[in-house]
């Protein structure tokens, strides 16, 4: 475990001071310190109040020149950094580096040796966007795709790859150029770079439509490994994305108050002083900002500058609007750069107008929230707000004891509360835009903390079934044995348990069989039978055999065989997809690195597919797994804008994905055959290359949000109280009558409502288990008009009856 010591005193109150001046104690006593600053200007000052406050410590700066006579080097930084770590001077001593020059050391000699202290909080992200439809190859060619879950996936450097010429770019290529950072990041043992898999592949493969790289390098922990101790200081450390990020990949964060007492203050003073403006009570974003020829931006700012007054001011807006920002106009405006961290030059002004949209892109957020398990409005605190409070207290917010009335323009209000929670006793004020106050809409929030909430519940999901991953194999390797024993061969019961991974599925003659064979093939033998299965050719649908995913258990003496009570495992995740707009070439395009099969049913003809899809995992699963990576699987289909139903509550088509909801392992599945009409069949082999079995712990590890696996979703699967396939002929024909009637008027508008709760009491007079109970209704409910709604009334009716 790596322990990281922080500091979160706010900005203004001395941290950098703080932080030389224990650096200095520690150089004069023979300690190696190294500081690691944000920028060289930062730098350049920090160095400069060190030596003037004591110069006997020898000190370095190493960083990349501007200007003649600035104090930088010329040539390789990194290069210079090594050399100089190889053999340091030899005493006490502080060394200072830019943050983004550590990232990239590729050595660090003696790491136990030094003392590290980071002054402000690191960038937990670099983002790379390459518009590369034609020359992507030259990176691409280096790199491996190694999948993280069903969304993303790592880049890994090839063995022998060219990545660190092309990072390098000693000639000056101007193709290698716009690779250049991307190229640093993947190269660097401190980030993990992630893709979209479907959209790195398609790239890749050539597909016309995708023409950009869009990547994500994340900064590992790994950096701080080793050294004799770290200790970033950052104001509101804790809500960045990094402190967040870095909790849950297991950092222990520890508060460190050794450097208390050389802060000005722990808390900012003379909050009654700070008055903190607001334009919309929208969140802004880019996307607020543009709509109506920027009406919101433009209505800000002839706002703020009416209340200026000609008085002095500094300002910030996002890069894109700098050039033409009318605040550039106003007498005595003072521009504060972007990178503005720990500079002390504008705390002279009183008046902040601070109108950047600071907000990760949907895709980035979205990135951030899968992967990295940070919510959106952890987000907006860690990304926007703290930008905003960075560039707020650049003036005279920061001075000790200054009592000059302030003003600080922010563009919403949530930003504006965020920062007077941080100025305690300050007042938030609206600068009356009537014009873009947005209604409150939709009731109350039920959960003070949300994003706490879900994330509790994702940590508990996955540590659940992680678990239950590692019991279920030692169930498979020990207890499954014993109770096989008594019910199979002496031969049949050494393939199934030594052999575990081999089985494939249990065999059944029709769907009211008792008597099971379990399949026991390699991959290859697999889907050699099923191949040689597709060539065969039936009267009817019910003279094909069935196959399920599990391998049952029978509980003789309580005449059950094939009810979730009786699976014991299940190997591969089976699809049955009929009725939709999926076409069956749009799997592999998908999941380009999952091996499967698809093949056509006896019903499938060209205008109305009817296809099956076997996808291979690594290895056996529990029920509660198995669903897991089903839901998972049929996530990323909707993803892609397949929805359950071919029109959407609007009225307006859309493209239904069709597949059904067999989502347990106990059900069943027609084997391959010929069509009825001898034609159009289907049967892919899709396998090899760069294809693997799904990574059963891997998708767990990186799962994405379902509706399946959210807070209000079970995730523990509960055995059924009824059996659930062994139904009488009697019931079957009950099921079949109310799904007709369901079918007759369901699906037209209006009726949803009362026709699912129809289908649902005729149900309960069938008394089926609850899990046969839900699948009928979800699968009623994909062919409504709005199926969102039924899946809603579904939820409930269910709550319900489980209540009872």
């Amino acid at each position: 475990m790596i322990t990281i010591f922080y500091v979160p005193a706010p900005t203004g109150s001395g941290k950098t001071t703080a932080i030389y001046r224990k650096a200095i104690k520690l150089a004069k006593a023979g300690e190696s310190v190294l500081i690691v600053q944000p920028s060289r200007q930062l730098i350049r000052q920090t160095v400069s109040d060190l030596r003037a406050e004591d110069s006997s410590v020898h000190v370095e700066a190493i960083y990349k020149g501007e200007t003649p006579g600035d104090g930088g080097v010329e040539g390789n930084v990194g290069g210079k950094i090594i050399s100089y770590l190889t053999c340091p001077f030899p005493g006490g001593q502080i060394l200072f580096v830019t943050a983004v020059s550590l990232t990239m050391l590729g050595f660090f000699a003696n790491k136990q040796d030094w003392n590290v202290f980071v002054d402000e909080v690191p960038n937990l992200l670099v983002e790379h966007h390459l518009v590369v439809p034609n020359t992507h190859a030259l990176l691409t060619d280096h790199l491996i795709l190694t999948p993280k879950g069903s969304e993303y996936g790592l880049l890994v450097p090839r063995s022998g790859g060219k990545l660190a010429s092309i990072s390098r770019n000693k000639n000056k290529d101007i193709n290698f150029k716009s690779f250049n950072k991307l190229a640093r990041s993947l190269i660097s043992n401190h980030y993990d770079t992630y893709v979209k898999i479907k959209a790195y592949s398609d790239l890749v493969e050539g597909r016309s439509e995708q023409t950009e790289l869009r990547a994500w390098s994340v900064l590992k922990p790994d950096i701080f490994k080793e050294f004799a101790s770290v200790t970033i200081a950052g104001a509101r450390i804790q809500d960045s994305l990094l402190f967040k990020h870095w909790e849950n990949e297991g950092v222990r964060f520890v508060q460190d108050h050794s450097l208390d007492k050389d802060l000005l203050y722990t808390d900012h003073e003379n909050g009654e002083f700070v008055n903190f403006y607001y334009g919309t009570e929208k969140d802004y974003s880019k996307f607020e900002r543009n709509k109506d020829n920027e009406k919101v931006r433009l209505a800000i700012i002839t706002a703020v500058i009416d209340q200026l007054k000609d008085q002095p001011f500094g300002w910030i807006e996002n890069e894109d609007r700098v050039g033409e920002s009318p605040l550039s106009d106003v007498p005595d405006n003072i521009k504060i750069p972007a990178a503005s961290h720990g500079l002390n030059c504008f705390r002279e002004l009183h008046n902040a107008v601070i109108l950047g949209a600071y907000n990760y892109t949907p895709e980035t957020g979205r990135f951030i929230e899968q992967v990295c398990h940070v919510s959106r409005d952890e987000q907006r605190d860690g990304f926007c707000h703290q930008n905003l409070y960075q560039a707020a207290c650049r003036i005279s917010v920061r001075v000790h004891g200054d009592q000059t009335p302030k003003r600080i323009f922010v563009p919403d209000r949530k930003a504006a509360e965020w920062l007077a929670d941080r100025f305690p006793g300050s007042s938030v004020v609206s600068l009356g835009i009537e014009s873009v106050k947005a209604k409150k809409v939709g009731r109350e929030r039920k959960h003070d903390n949300e994003a706490a909430r879900k994330k509790a519940h994702r940590d508990a999901r996955r540590e659940m079934l992680l678990s239950d991953i590692h019991t279920h194999q030692k169930i498979l390797s020990t207890d499954l044995s014993l109770v096989l024993s008594d019910l199979w061969d002496e031969t049949t019961l050494n393939e199934l348990s030594n052999n575990v991974i081999r089985f494939k599925g249990t065999l059944l003659v029709d769907k009211y069989a008792k008597i099971e064979i379990p399949i026991c093939y390699s991959d290859t033998e697999f889907v050699g039978y099923l191949k040689y299965l597709s060539k065969s050719k039936h009267q009817s649908k019910d003279d094909n055999y069935l196959i399920s995913p599990a391998l049952f258990i029978p509980d003789i003496e309580k005449d059950k065989y094939r009810t979730l009570e009786n699976v014991a495992t299940s190997n591969g995740l089976w699809f049955d997809v009929e009725n939709g707009d999926l076409p069956y070439d749009e799997w592999p395009r998908i999941f380009p690195n999952i091996e499967m099969v698809i093949y056509s049913t006896r019903s499938h003809t060209k205008l109305k597919p009817r296809y099956r899809v076997c996808m291979f995992t690594d290895k056996p699963m529990s029920i509660a797994v198995y669903r897991d990576l089903w839901f998972q699987v049929k996530q990323r289909i909707i993803d892609e804008g397949y929805t359950e139903s071919k029109t959407l509550g609007t009225g307006a088509t859309a493209r239904a994905h069709g597949i059904d909801n067999k989502h347990n392992p106990s059900d069943l599945f027609y084997l391959p055959c010929q069509t009825e009409s001898g034609k159009h069949n289907v049967f892919r082999d899709v396998r090899g290359g760069n294809r693997k079995p799904l990574n059963v712990v891997d998708w767990i590890k990186h799962a994405s949000d379902t509706d399946h696996n959210t807070p209000e979703a079970e995730v523990v699967v509960r055995p059924p109280t009824l059996e659930s396939l062994m139904l009488t002929e009697e019931q079957q024909h009950k099921i079949e009558e109310a799904k007709a009637k369901f079918a007759t008027v369901g699906r037209l508008p209006a009726n949803g409502d009362g026709a699912m709760w129809n289908l649902h009491c005729d149900l309960e007079k069938v008394r089926l288990d609850q899990y046969e109970h839900e699948s009928i209704l979800q699968d009623a409910a994909r062919h409504t008009n709005s199926p969102q709604d039924r899946e809603s009334q579904i939820a409930r009716v269910m709550r319900r009856m489980k209540a009872r």
